[in-house]
């Protein structure tokens, strides 16, 4: 049993079912990595996704700005699924996390982390992202500094979750994604 697994024994914060087991983000994805820290421009090769463009799980294609910088490129290219996250904002907003569908090839700056689900369903993993669960941790773990707050990637990687059988994420998936979408309908 290794250093993360004596953690999560620990931590448990409620039951879940006979079925799932408690896991942490870094058990479950890859490529843990910070943004570009590079100056964009309103004109480019390629977008640069910034703080702003995470709203509500999503990402939105306002207020875009670019790069041509192509060893930028290179190194922060987003694959599909990939999950970005806000590590620095005020206390109310930092943490927020959006899932990348390819709607635009792009790059990621700085404030944001990228985040490459491999052992679960990414959508799973937003939604569990979206949660008052997940908030509270947010909200426990940052550090603030003057009218910024911080959530390294770390403390990312050490968030832990429950994670059921990816049949059952991918039920929970669907089950949510209809209900958000008569939400929207109304």
């Amino acid at each position: 049993m290794d250093g993360i697994e004596r953690c999560i024994d620990d931590e448990i914060p409620f039951e879940i079912p006979e079925s799932w087991a408690w896991t942490s983000v870094g058990e479950v994805c890859s490529n843990i990595q910070y943004g570009s820290s590079q100056k964009s421009s309103s004109i480019g090769k390629i977008a640069v996704l910034r703080m702003g463009n995470l709203q509500n799980g999503r990402i939105v294609l306002d207020k875009l700005v670019y790069t041509s910088d192509l060893k930028e490129i290179e190194k922060y290219p987003l694959e599909y699924n990939d999950l970005l996250f806000n590590r620095t904002n005020s206390k109310e907003l930092v943490g927020k996390v959006a899932i990348y569908k390819g709607e635009i090839p792009a790059i990621y700056a700085g404030y944001l982390v990228r985040v490459h689900p491999i052992l679960i369903e990414s959508d799973y993993l937003n939604y569990v992202m979206q949660s008052q669960y997940y908030w509270i941790y947010c909200q426990n773990v940052r550090s603030d500094a003057i009218g910024q707050s911080n959530i390294n990637a770390e403390k990312l990687k050490h968030f832990i979750f429950p994670l059921p059988p990816l049949q059952e994420q991918k039920r929970i998936v669907d089950r949510i994604s209809r209900i958000f979408s008569r939400i929207e309908f109304l």
